[in-house]
């Protein structure tokens, strides 16, 4: 059940607007938009100063937070439970050394297509399923991504299936809206996490994750690993700086 909320100043009121008018049954969960939310100066503000209020209701809650705020606070010393980061769906193996090239995880690309067979018949909207499999590797496993170039694919195709030249343009035009993403100040830092293939816990890398330009994984083994998003391989400034070093 959820219940729309008028613009809340602060945390404890975003709560309180959100109380039941009446005794919710066992179970029924309950939805708080703390986005209208007058927040501090910063995200620490707002998850690590406003903490009890946080914490204060007699109920199971799950907050999302953003992935630089991991960089900036020990959230586990603030709320009762370990911070959970959810991994993309690992459509590469990790190399065991560096600088080998990435092998395709086949477990982790099914899962992407299995993902997308549950709401079409694949082989009768995709020309065949290695155009759709490309869609999966270029996604880096993001799914939100991946259904994105799904959409572009769509728009730029021509005839009642999805062929290679619609999908190449998808491609094309997701990893040119993170061209604008991508600074001049960040290469050396993508080109170090790729080559790498870890996270620096240091702060001037946090937004990197934030914005996609970096995809965080964990291996079957629980191993955390990184590595540049394939779409912003494929800019030039990228390529020419990671063949430059």
């Amino acid at each position: 059940m959820k219940k729309n909320l008028k613009l809340a100043v602060s945390i404890p009121e975003a709560f309180a607007a959100a109380a039941p008018d009446e005794a919710l049954p066992s179970g029924d969960p309950r939805y708080v938009d703390l986005s209208s939310c007058r927040g501090g100066e910063n995200i620490v503000d707002d998850f690590i100063e406003q903490s009890e209020f946080l914490k204060s209701p007699s109920c199971h809650i799950v907050y999302t937070v953003p992935i630089s705020l991991l960089a900036e606070e020990n959230i586990a010393q603030v709320f009762p439970d370990d911070p959970v980061v959810i991994p993309m769906v690992e459509v590469y193996n990790k190399p065991l050394k560096e600088n080998l090239p990435l092998k395709e995880n086949q477990y982790g690309i099914d899962l992407l297509c299995e993902v997308v067979g549950r709401r079409i018949e694949v082989d009768k909207v995709f020309k065949d399923e290695t155009i759709l499999k490309k869609l999966c590797v270029e996604s880096g496993g993001h799914i939100r991504d991946f259904l994105r170039l799904i959409r572009y694919a769509c728009r730029y195709s021509k005839g009642e299936v999805i062929e290679e030249n619609a999908v190449n343009r998808a491609i094309s035009a997701l990893s040119t809206e993170y061209d604008y993403l991508v600074k001049d100040k960040d290469i050396k830092k993508l080109v170090k996490v790729e080559k790498e293939k870890r996270l620096p816990s240091d702060l001037e890398y946090a937004h990197l994750p934030y914005h996609l330009l970096v995809l965080e994984y964990r291996s079957s083994e629980g191993e955390k690993w990184a590595m540049v998003n394939p779409l912003v391989k494929r800019l030039p400034k990228f390529k020419e700086a990671f063949h430059g070093n």
